[in-house]
């Protein structure tokens, strides 16, 4: 019985290190992104935040 993985890979012998290989770049690029765009949106958050605090 060959199942699939909740990727939707078939883990064949093959298939595994290019699968696991596919899966680590993605989770890789997805972390910088996430981790670049909340980055972002703190500076952006910090600085509003500094503005506002001087406007007073």
């Amino acid at each position: 019985m060959k199942r699939k993985d909740s990727l939707g890979y078939k883990p064949n012998e093959e298939f595994g290190l290019v699968g696991c290989s596919a899966v680590a770049i993605n989770w890789a690029c997805f972390r910088v992104v996430i981790f670049s765009a909340f980055d972002l949106m703190y500076h952006s958050l910090l600085s509003t935040i500094t503005k506002s605090h001087f406007d007073d």
